[in-house]
C-alpha cells in the first residue's frame, strides 16, 4: 500500500510540475506578446523621439528659417510634420537647384511680418493668414497638371500642429 501512495505522490508531483510549467510558459508568452506590441506601436509613432520644433509656432518657424539660411536643407525639413518631411526636402532641393532659394528665404521673412492668426477650435493647431502678391504669371504643377497662376493678390495659410509639446509646420 505504501508503494501505491508513493506512485500516486510521484504522479501528483509530476502533474503539479507540468501545470506550473504550463502556467509559467503562458505568462511568459503573454509578457513577450505585450512587449512586442508595445515596441511595434512605438515604431508607428514617428514623433516619439522627435525633438525638432519650438515651444511656439513662431519659434519653430524661426528655427526653420535659420536652418535654411545656413543651407542645411535636411535640418530645415525636420521642422515639418513627419509625413511631410521628405516632400519638403525635395521641394527645398528643387528651390536650390533652380536658383530660387534666396528668393524663397526672402519671401518667408517677408510673410512672417504680415501674419494674422486665425481662430482654431483645436489648441494643438495654429493657423496664420497672410497675403501674397504675385507680380507675374507663374507656371505651376498642381496634382500632375501644369497650370498658370495669374498675377495678383492671394490669401495663404500656414498651419502648425503641436505634437509631443513641440510645434511642427504642417503646411506652408
Amino acid at each position: 500500500m505504501k508503494k501505491v501512495w508513493k506512485i500516486i505522490l510521484v504522479i501528483l508531483i509530476f502533474i503539479s510540475g507540468f501545470a506550473i510549467g504550463l502556467a509559467t510558459k503562458y505568462y511568459i508568452d503573454e509578457w513577450k506578446a505585450k512587449r512586442n506590441v508595445a515596441l511595434w506601436m512605438d515604431s508607428l509613432d514617428p514623433f516619439k523621439n522627435d525633438k525638432y520644433g519650438g515651444a511656439t509656432p513662431e519659434e519653430t518657424f524661426d528655427m526653420y528659417l535659420t536652418a535654411l539660411k545656413k543651407g542645411d536643407l535636411e535640418l530645415a525639413s525636420k521642422y515639418f510634420y513627419a509625413t511631410k518631411q521628405q516632400q519638403q526636402l525635395e521641394f527645398l532641393k528643387g528651390q536650390e537647384e533652380s536658383k530660387k532659394f534666396n528668393e524663397y528665404i526672402l519671401k518667408l521673412e517677408t510673410m512672417e511680418k504680415d501674419w494674422k492668426i486665425e481662430e482654431s477650435n483645436d489648441s494643438n493647431i495654429k493657423l496664420y493668414f497672410y497675403e501674397e502678391v504675385i507680380s507675374e504669371n507663374i507656371k505651376s504643377n498642381f496634382l500632375g497638371k501644369e497650370t498658370i497662376v495669374p498675377a495678383g493678390k492671394y490669401g495663404r495659410d500656414i498651419r502648425f500642429d503641436r505634437v509631443n509639446n513641440i510645434w511642427k509646420i504642417y503646411s506652408l
